[in-house]
This record gives C-alpha cells, sequence and structure tokens, in this order.
C-alpha cells in the first residue's frame, strides 16, 4: 500500500491528503453500513448515511472536474463573469470515486465483509490499475490480498506478466503513438481537410484510443501479475462488435458493469415499462459520457450512445436480422463518428472532421496519380498530398489497413496468454533479432557502434540537444532551419558579427513548430542568445507541427518535457528495415554520403561535392532530380499555423532582446515549380506583415543555375555565403543585383508584383546556365 501511495504522490503530493481522506472516509461509513445500525432517535438510518456518503463523493468529484463547467454554462445563460477556478484534477479521482461509490452502495446492501483497514486501502490505492482503470470491485480484489498464498514468489505468474505487459508496451508506445500524431493534427491543427485527411484523423483516433487505452490495461494487468494479483478483464476485441450492445459488452468492460449494476439497475433497468427502460438506458449512457469528461461534446457523445442502445433494443423486439458484414459496418462506423465529438475539444473541431468525412467538395488524389488522371480536375477533384494537413506520409494509408488487420483478424492480448508459451519463445526470438539488428548496424547511432561507419541519417533534433546541453554555453548566437541551411560554416557569420560564436542548428524537415519548441527551451534553460539567423523554408505554407511516426523527426524529450526513458523505449520497440538497408547499402556504394559536424552543426556532401567542380555539366545530366517536370501543387494550408508561430518567436525575441535575421530559401527552379503562385505570393506578404525579411526565393541568377545545388532542394555552401553577404551588405563579394530583397511593408506588392512577372514570363529553362 505504501508504495502505492508513493506512486500516486510522485505526480502530486499535494493531492496526497485528499486521497487519503477519502479513503478513510469511505472505509468508516461502508464499516457503519455494514454493521446494519437502526433507525433511531440517536443515529441516522442506513439509507440517510449511504445517500450522505454518495453525495460526498460525488461533490469531491464535482468540485475538482465539473466546476469550471458548470461556471462557464453558468456565465453564458444568465450573462455574468464569475471567474474560473481553473483546479488541476487529481490523479485518478473518477477512478477512486467509482470504485468506492459501488463499496457503499454493497455495503448498505450487506454484501460486503468488515475488511482490514490496510486491504481496503490497498483496493483503492493499488498501483497498477489506480490511474487509467480497470475499475475493481471489492469482491474481486480483497480477498485476493487477504490470501497469503499470493504473497509467495510465482515465476509463471511473472513471466507472463511481463510478457502482457509488453504487449501492453507496445500497443501504446508503438502503435497508438504512431496513430495520434495523425489524429492530433486533424483535430487540433489542421484547418482544412480533404476526404481522405478527415476519414484518417477519425479512424486514427478510434485506433489510437484503443490500442492506448487497452495498452494500458494490458500494461496494468501485467504488472498485478507480478504480485499474483489478478485483474478483471476489460477490453475483449470491442472493435469486432456486431451490434452496439455486443461492443458495450466488450468495451471498458469494468465500466460498464458499474453503469449496469450501479446507475443503470438502481434507476429501474428493464423492469417497468419500455419507455421507463429506454429512458433509464438514455440516463446511463449520458452519466457515462459525463464521467469521461467535463464537456458538452462527451454528454453528447453518450446520448449518441444512449440513442443506439434505445434503437438496437427495437430492432431486435421486432426480430429483424441482417447481413452479419452490414452489422459490423454499421456498428464500427457508428463508434467512429461518435468517437469524433469524444475528441473533440470544441463543437467546431467535430463538424470540421464530420463535415470533410461526408463532403466530396474537397477530394485530393495523389500526386502520382495526376498525369494519368488530370481529366478529373473538371470535376473538382485535386491532386496533392494525400495527408499532408494531418503531418502523414506514404506509409498513413499502410498503418490504417495495418489496424484494421489487427482488430478485425488477431487475437486480443487476453487471448494471446493462453498461448503464452508459445509465444513467449516467439517474443524472445523476434525481441532479440531485432534489438540485435539494431544494435550492429545502429542505423541512427544511438549505440554508437560504429560496425558501419558512414552514418545513414541522423536525428538532429535529438542529437543536437544532447550536445547543446553539455557545450550551449560555447555559442551565443543561432541558426534556425530546415535542411537547407545546413550547408552554411558558422564561420560565415562569425566574420560578419565579430562578437558572436554561431551555431548552425539546422534540423531535418524543420518547420516554425521547430523553431518555436527549440527557441522556448533554449530560453527556458537559460541558453546564451544574443542572436538568431532564422531561415523560413517556403515549404512551411504546407507544413506544421510534428511527425514523430518518422523515426527521424522525433524531438528530443527534454524539449517536449517528458522523460529521457521514453525516446529510447520507443526506438528499441521499433524495426526500422528501410533505414537498416539503406545504411549498409550506404557503406556498400558510398555514393552519397552526408557528413555531419556536430561542433558546428553543418553538413556537406563531400562526393557530389567533387563531382560538381571536376565536371560540372556531367553531374547535372546525371542527377535526377534537375530534369523532373513538376506541377504546381503544393498549398497553403498550413500557412496561418506557421505565421502565428513565426509571430510568438518575433515577441520572444524582442521580450529577451534577441537580434532576429529572417530570410527565406532560395529553392532551385525545380521546386519552385511546385508551389501554387497565389499560395507562395500570399505566404510572402502575410511574413512581411509580422516581420521584415530578406525574400532569396523566386527565379534569379542563382536559382536558375544548377551547379549551386546538389538537388533543387539543397544548396551549396557558395549560395549560403551569397545569402550572407547580401544580408550584411558585403562589397568585396559578387553577390548578383538579382539575388535577394529586403521586404517590407512598404514594397512588399512592387516585390511581389516582379516575382509573379518572373514566374509568368521568365523562360527560366532557356536562361539556365551550365
Amino acid at each position: 500500500m505504501f508504495s502505492s501511495l508513493f506512486f500516486y504522490s510522485w505526480w502530486n503530493i499535494a493531492y496526497l491528503p485528499l486521497i487519503l481522506i477519502s479513503i478513510l472516509f469511505n472505509y468508516v461509513i461502508g464499516n457503519s453500513l455494514n454493521k446494519g445500525i437502526e433507525e433511531n432517535k440517536k443515529s441516522f438510518s442506513k439509507k440517510s448515511i449511504l445517500i450522505f456518503g454518495i453525495v460526498c463523493n460525488i461533490g469531491l468529484l464535482g468540485y475538482f472536474k465539473y466546476a469550471d463547467f458548470f461556471i462557464e454554462n453558468f456565465n453564458f445563460a444568465i450573462g455574468t463573469n464569475v471567474n474560473l477556478l481553473h483546479l488541476l484534477l487529481p490523479l485518478a479521482i473518477s477512478f477512486f470515486t467509482f470504485q468506492q461509490i459501488a463499496y457503499l452502495v454493497d455495503s448498505y446492501r450487506q454484501e460486503t465483509k468488515e475488511y482490514d483497514f490496510l486491504n481496503y486501502a490497498l483496493f483503492v490505492t493499488f498501483f497498477p490499475q489506480l490511474i487509467a482503470g480497470p475499475i475493481v470491485h471489492h469482491k474481486e480484489m480483497m480477498p485476493q490480498f487477504a490470501n497469503n498464498r499470493n504473497m509467495v514468489k510465482n515465476y509463471r505468474n511473472i513471466a507472463l506478466g511481463l510478457f502482457i505487459f509488453s504487449i501492453g508496451l507496445f500497443k501504446k508506445v508503438v502503435i497508438a503513438d504512431t496513430f495520434a500524431v495523425w489524429a492530433n493534427a486533424g483535430f487540433d491543427t489542421a484547418t482544412t481537410l480533404n476526404l481522405f485527411e478527415a476519414w484518417a484523423t477519425s479512424l486514427s483516433y478510434t485506433f489510437q484510443l484503443y490500442f492506448d487505452f487497452s495498452g494500458y490495461t494490458d500494461m496494468a494487468i501485467g504488472i498485478a501479475l507480478l504480485f499474483n494479483i489478478k485483474l478483471p478483464i476489460n477490453f475483449n476485441s470491442p472493435y469486432k462488435a456486431l451490434n452496439i450492445q455486443d461492443f458495450w459488452r466488450r468495451w471498458h468492460i469494468t465500466l460498464s458493469r458499474f453503469l449496469k449494476e450501479y446507475v443503470y439497475i438502481p434507476l429501474g433497468g428493464n423492469k417497468k415499462s419500455s419507455f421507463r427502460t429506454y429512458s433509464n438506458l438514455l440516463a446511463t449512457f449520458v452519466i457515462g459520457g459525463f464521467w469521461h469528461g467535463a464537456g458538452w461534446t462527451f454528454l453528447f457523445w453518450g446520448f449518441l450512445h444512449g440513442i443506439a442502445l434505445i434503437i438496437h433494443r427495437l430492432w431486435s423486439s421486432f426480430g429483424f436480422k441482417m447481413w452479419t458484414w452490414l452489422a459490423w459496418l454499421i456498428t464500427f462506423n457508428f463508434v467512429n463518428i461518435a468517437w469524433v465529438f469524444f475528441r473533440a475539444k470544441e463543437w467546431d473541431d467535430a463538424v470540421k472532421v464530420l463535415g470533410s468525412m461526408f463532403s466530396l467538395d474537397n477530394v485530393v488524389l495523389p500526386n502520382v496519380l495526376a498525369s494519368k488522371l488530370s481529366f478529373l480536375s473538371n470535376y473538382n477533384i485535386g491532386f496533392g498530398g494525400l495527408v499532408e494537413n494531418i503531418q502523414g506520409n506514404n506509409f498513413t494509408p499502410i498503418w490504417l489497413i495495418f489496424g484494421f488487420i489487427l482488430i478485425l483478424f488477431f487475437e486480443n492480448s487476453m487471448e494471446k496468454g493462453k498461448e503464452f508459451k508459445i509465444l513467449l519463445t516467439l517474443y524472445i526470438f523476434v525481441v532479440g533479432f531485432v534489438g540485435g539488428v539494431n544494435y550492429l548496424v545502429d542505423p541512427f547511432d544511438v549505440f554508437h557502434t560504429k560496425i558501419l561507419k558512414e552514418q545513414f541519417q541522423i536525428n538532429e533534433r535529438f542529437v543536437k540537444i544532447e550536445f547543446l546541453e553539455k557545450n550551449h554555453n560555447k555559442f551565443d548566437s543561432y541558426m534556425f532551419g530546415s535542411s537547407c541551411i545546413g550547408t552554411t560554416p558558422p564561420d560565415v557569420l562569425n566574420q560578419y558579427m565579430n562578437d558572436a560564436n554561431f551555431y548552425n542548428f539546422t534540423i531535418a524537415s524543420a518547420n516554425l513548430y521547430d523553431y518555436l519548441l527549440h527557441l522556448q527551451y533554449f530560453i527556458k534553460k537559460e541558453y546564451p542568445l544574443k542572436n538568431l539567423y532564422l531561415e523560413i523554408d517556403i515549404n512551411n505554407m504546407n507544413n506544421y507541427g510534428r511527425s514523430e511516426s518518422d523515426y527521424l523527426r522525433k524531438f528530443h524529450p527534454y524539449v517536449l518535457n517528458q522523460s529521457l526513458y521514453s525516446y529510447y523505449i520507443s526506438y528499441l520497440t521499433g524495426f526500422f528495415p528501410f533505414n537498416i538497408r539503406g545504411k549498409i547499402e550506404l557503406n556498400i556504394k558510398r555514393d552519397d554520403i552526408t557528413t555531419y559536424s556536430l561542433e558546428t552543426g553543418s553538413w556537406s556532401k563531400p562526393i557530389k561535392e567533387k563531382e560538381i567542380q571536376e565536371n560540372p555539366l556531367k553531374f547535372i545530366s546525371e542527377e535526377p532530380s534537375f530534369h523532373i517536370k513538376n506541377t504546381r501543387l503544393i498549398k497553403n494550408s498550413s500557412k496561418l499555423e506557421n505565421l502565428k508561430a513565426l509571430s510568438e518567436i518575433v515577441n520572444l525575441s524582442k521580450k529577451n532582446n534577441i537580434n532576429l535575421i529572417v530570410f527565406t530559401t532560395p529553392y532551385n527552379k525545380n521546386m519552385m515549380d511546385n508551389f501554387i503562385l497565389n499560395d507562395y505570393l500570399e505566404f510572402l506578404k502575410e511574413i512581411s506583415s509580422v516581420i521584415n525579411f530578406y525574400d532569396f526565393t523566386g527565379y534569379n541568377s542563382i536559382t536558375t543555375n544548377n551547379t549551386n545545388y546538389y538537388e533543387p532542394s539543397h544548396y551549396r555552401e557558395n549560395v549560403g555565403r551569397l545569402i550572407a553577404a547580401k544580408i550584411f551588405n558585403d562589397k568585396s563579394i559578387d553577390v548578383p543585383k538579382d539575388f535577394g530583397v529586403l521586404v517590407t511593408k512598404d514594397n512588399i506588392n512592387e516585390h511581389l508584383e516582379n516575382l509573379r512577372k518572373q514566374v509568368e514570363d521568365y523562360e527560366f529553362y532557356s536562361n539556365c546556365k551550365y
């Protein structure tokens, strides 16, 4: 019990007295009810004591969980302005409140024994299930705590517990967290969603919630088995359900049990009229929805499930039947749609997702189909990134298919536990093989084995924070940007700012979300910060937020205020065949080695650099990316989010006396061909409304000269030097007159007209210089 209380207080020790008082209060009330106190002049009736106990429990839960909800609605209805309390919800209060209410009701019914106080306290605080369930019942737990045989080591239970725990951990860290990226982006950051993105968003949350919640339950069951304690099953393949009643017999089983025994039946159950039965069902699920969260969307979610159960009972009463596949399809889609309201923070979020799920006004097909199906443009069907607004990638559809395969065709973890010996052997082999290959090949240089010397890829977000944690006092200025700025050595800027010592904090695929989070972290950790040299990648206009489904884009957990262990666990639970294959091929072929310098933060491509210097015409002719004919498809779908982040960066710089220099990436003409003209120009105009900046985009003598680039998206060091020379007005370097313009609110319209003229009139293909 004491270790459980220590576990609970680790989160916030201030709430430890709260749970202790709750335990003591309910233990005393329960014992009073169990002794059968008769009503007389000096004592209260059992029913009065029960009502008092339930009201106190609900009052405690209501104060912490629902006070702000009621104040907000009171203010809205009456027009007052009562201040919100902004209370921090005590850990697990919803779970231990329900458990103890059940205990009081059963004590009133004379269905409990006079339990030992320590065992009762352990029943409430047992740490494996305290945080996220299952909601345990005293009848199934107290006898186990009192059984002396459970004090003896049971190695089979230990092995089985570790096995089930590992399944749960895998479900949470690998599967649920992967789907969470797309669900969070779709609900929280995306302003618009196409048809596929909307369905991917809802399905991602449907899968995330199941694998997250059932994963936690598996971990709780596994940990409990280490102590010879058996917790009740909480999930039984719920997405295989063929009707809504079947779903609730499989989903969060212990909550369904509580709602049935302590809400539905006391209200009258199905013992009275049909109307009363339907009313009881609806009330039970509205209460269940409200228990999940203080918001109208939760209440509506409960209302939907109550209505669905009423319709199911009516359907069954008429004796109607339907095909099994149709029954599953209707049930699953109802559950999936209802989860949209459960997840949405506001009604607008739910409307955004559901509206796009059932609208044909924004249908987008992958770019690769544009040439073959271009005629579909006449039917308002566009081509572009299929899942770009939810930070998806080519693997997103594959993951969704994988999710369906798991929920429909695989046994759940409790069923797998029955085949423990065979699966344990297979599990040890797979973990050993995956771990061994990851260690030997070391595709992300986590273990520093150096067996394959040439580094395939590097997670700059992680590695550079590790480096700066020890070395940040060596630097007082930073270069922020995507991989494009990585070819510029910090010394280029140090020569123009004599009192500065720059570090190149280039990070692959970075957007303004990256820049903002890392700037906030640097300020929080009190890194010396005098200058910030910020490159805005124009591709930011369609890219925002984090995409940790791509391992190379995982943030360092310190930046996200998370534990370092979570990073290593997520690494060890993954198998990265493409990255492993890529690193092996790199060490064999050695044709495109990227060399990283952690000490400066910059990178280079020595083999390509040598090829360009020796024979530029041959290099250009053999580099395929220079010869792809692109079409203008990249939209400004994430413009608003990026501009908001830029504004915050500007404000933080002013507040902390940081000299901020902003410029745009000079993409090669082939890359520029991807951007929709009006969207690209609008993005530049919006940037000028936030801050003055140097614009190096467009079709000029640098961007139309392929020898300045390794490929269309990455310029060479000489371009980085020209950018700095332009910004710092270095007359000793011959910077082309058409390369770079200082853009302000005063000249932005003129500048945009010049860019538009370049795009529409400039025959850049005939003017390419080799």
